[in-house]
């Protein structure tokens, strides 16, 4: 589902115009020094062939998507942690739907390699986002609600 250069995101996940640039952390990992051989299940593009996603793309510190119906651009951090060797994320937003009593936050935000984190962080929003419009709910970008 990625788009042309016309459609991308920037490095701070604000907007679908700024050229690529990658970090040096990410760029080892995606280059197999942390899982992209992992033979573990998941896989970057797996991530995101998810009915709720509209569009994605690679930014400097991980990945930015926006889901169908909305315009905010949600942001997944990923860190490698050196002292548990796993991948830490962070996301821009948390999500609350009408489905939901209060925003979802995870209480472990990290995966033992990087596209299982991504997984994780990925799905936290789009699990929910899921089950609202699935219970008649139109999107709306009031649901995401900024992570400070």
């Amino acid at each position: 589902m990625m788009n042309d250069e016309s459609s991308r995101i920037d490095s701070r996940g604000n907007g679908f115009n700024s050229p690529l640039k990658y970090s040096s952390e990410i760029l080892k990992m995606i280059a197999g020094e942390k899982g992209s051989n992992n033979q573990r299940g998941w896989t970057i593009d797996g991530v995101f062939e998810n009915e709720a996603i509209e569009h994605y793309e690679p930014i400097q510190s991980g990945y930015a998507f926006r889901l169908k119906g909305m315009s905010t651009v949600v942001t997944v951090t990923l860190t490698p942690n050196a002292e548990t060797g796993w991948v830490d994320y962070k996301l821009s937003h948390y999500i609350k739907t009408p489905e939901q009593m209060s925003k979802y936050v995870p209480s472990r935000q990290s995966g033992d390699y990087l596209e299982y984190a991504l997984q994780r962080g990925v799905t936290t929003i789009t699990d929910f986002y899921k089950i609202a419009v699935r219970n008649g709910h139109i999107p709306d970008d009031s649901w995401l609600i900024a992570n400070s």
